[in-house]
């Protein structure tokens, strides 16, 4: 017993040994390149604190972005778990891979796994090589400048809505409202409406169905989170952990939803030149092609595209809503400032509120660019080196004589990038001006990454700023939204979602009081 117990103990030692020199031998990736790095722990490496949720996604890059180590250099090595990675901190370095050398970085890292998710795995955001680049060609005409134009009505529809359901709660006295689920109403609807031509309704009925099962997607529980995690930096490990992007109930309450839109509109022939209608054109295609209809695989693929619409709108545009009323509650001097500029421009459209009004309104813009400087919905964007071309490495000359391997993450810290006092002074005071026409010109190219940056930009991006727009103006033209005691002065980020979203409601108080008395 005593020699099995001694061989056992060996073996043990042993298998430990060459774990820890192989732990070792990893993380010494960058010390062996002579390149610039921040020193991890062993196995981990320099995610613990994500992994451990000691830190919100967005605290853990900014952290690594300022770290002593990574001060001074364009850029630095990390390890994400065993797996060598670069973080940039020079804008000009970040434009080579979202931008100047795109076709050598044309996905992300993070991914899904089909089997566990078929629908999340194949929203456009996780979408590669080719597949990516047929499905956002096929997407791009849902957002050209024409077509916002045309979804306007349908847009200030649920404007109106809004407005009518504030003034009915605050007509005889102030209310205190949480004001993303607010937000998250208003675009909710939207997207519903534009996207699908369904009547969502959430703003006067909140317990809708399509506000309570899509919410899901952004309730994040301890064990989602991790998943979630290894689908952004392990995503080999996405699988196992079950990683999903739309938990079960959502996946099939979209997909119904979806089929049972697509039936109505083929049985109707009407047309409307929307997302359902581009879905329709590429079952026909793909049955004139194959001469059978869609199977399920394929199926998935064309719904998934749809299904991103109405999580896109639900949260990121409802958080670019939330957080503007947000930093305008606390901010009174510059809601007056863009209360009085929709004032005025809607004197020179005769009170309408028209696409044309809504384009002009120049501190309206700036406002919501500054609260998605400060609110990001991702902290930093993700790029993998993917060479087609038969080279297996990519040159980071001039900048280094490092050479990147296929299949290494790089990460471009948006969130830190947009908390630079070297790109913005104060980055911790809420200005619009910052983004006026002049200050943009004096700032360099990706340093404000809201909606990313080159040919893999959030395609909803336009789509998404318009709603936000016409929300503001509507909430705005009767209301007031103030601070109170229940406002947060400083936000806490969720430590479990891999996006910025507060783990407190945000609470303010909403008072009437038109423009136009």
């Amino acid at each position: 017993m005593f020699f099995l117990l001694s061989e056992f103990t060996f073996l043990l030692i042993t298998a430990a040994t060459l774990l820890y020199i192989y732990a070792r031998h990893v993380n010494n990736y960058w010390k062996r390149h002579n390149i610039p790095y921040i020193q991890g722990t062993p196995f981990l490496g320099n995610i613990a604190d994500l992994v451990f949720m000691k830190k919100s996604s967005s605290e853990w890059i900014v952290d690594l972005y300022n770290h002593k180590d990574a001060v001074n250099h364009p850029f630095v090595g990390i390890h994400v778990f065993q797996q060598p990675a670069l973080l940039i901190r020079d804008p000009e370095l970040a434009k080579v891979f979202l931008i100047k050398d795109f076709e050598c970085f044309p996905n992300r890292h993070s991914r899904l796994s089909k089997r566990v998710d078929p629908l999340g795995a194949q929203i456009l955001f996780f979408l590669r090589n080719s597949t990516w680049r047929q499905f956002r060609l096929r997407n791009s005409p849902m957002f050209t400048g024409s077509k916002m134009k045309s979804v306007f009505p349908l847009i200030a529809e649920i404007g109106q809505k809004l407005d009518r359901r504030l003034t009915k709660l605050t007509k005889e006295k102030p209310i205190v409202h949480e004001i993303h689920d607010l937000a998250s109403f208003f675009t909710g609807d939207v997207i519903a409406s534009v996207a699908f031509n369904i009547n969502a309704n959430s703003i006067e009925n909140r317990n809708n169905p399509f506000h309570i099962i899509t919410s899901k997607v952004f309730e994040f529980s301890i064990h989602r989170s991790a998943a979630m995690a290894a689908a952004f930096f392990i995503p080999s490990l996405s699988e196992i952990m079950r990683a999903r992007f739309f938990p079960d109930v959502t996946a099939k309450f979209l997909r119904s939803a979806i089929v049972d839109v697509i039936n109505d509109r083929e049985k109707t022939e009407a047309r409307r030149n929307d997302v359902i209608d581009n879905l329709i054109n590429l079952k026909r295609q793909i049955k004139e092609k194959t001469g059978e209809d869609v199977a399920k695989g394929d199926a998935d693929l064309l719904y998934a595209q749809a299904a991103a619409y109405y999580t896109a709108g639900f949260g990121t545009t409802a958080s670019a809503l939330g957080f503007s009323l947000l930093e305008l509650a606390k901010h009174p001097e510059c809601q007056e400032r863009l209360r009085k500029e929709i004032h005025d421009v809607l004197l020179q459209y005769e009170k309408n509120i028209c696409y044309e009004a809504v384009i002009k309104m120049e501190y309206l813009h700036m406002v919501i660019y500054e609260a998605m400087r400060f609110y990001p919905t991702l902290p930093f964007l993700d790029r993998e080196c993917t060479l087609t071309d038969g080279r297996t490495h990519f040159s980071m000359e001039p900048y280094s004589d490092f050479k990147i391997p296929n299949g290494m993450p790089v990460y471009i810290p948006a969130y830190a990038l947009h908390r630079d006092p070297k790109y913005f002074p104060e980055p911790d005071k809420f200005e619009p001006e910052r983004h006026s026409p002049e200050n943009k010109m004096k700032r360099p190219a990706c340093t404000l990454l809201p909606f990313g940056a080159g040919p893999r930009n959030c395609i909803g991006g336009r789509l998404g700023l318009l709603i936000v727009k016409i929300g503001l103006v509507y909430f705005l033209l009767n209301h007031k939204v103030m601070a109170n005691g229940q406002t947060p002065k400083q936000i806490k980020l969720d430590k479990r979602a891999m996006i910025i979203q507060s783990e407190d409601g945000l609470y303010c108080d909403i008072i009437h009081d038109p423009i136009f008395k």
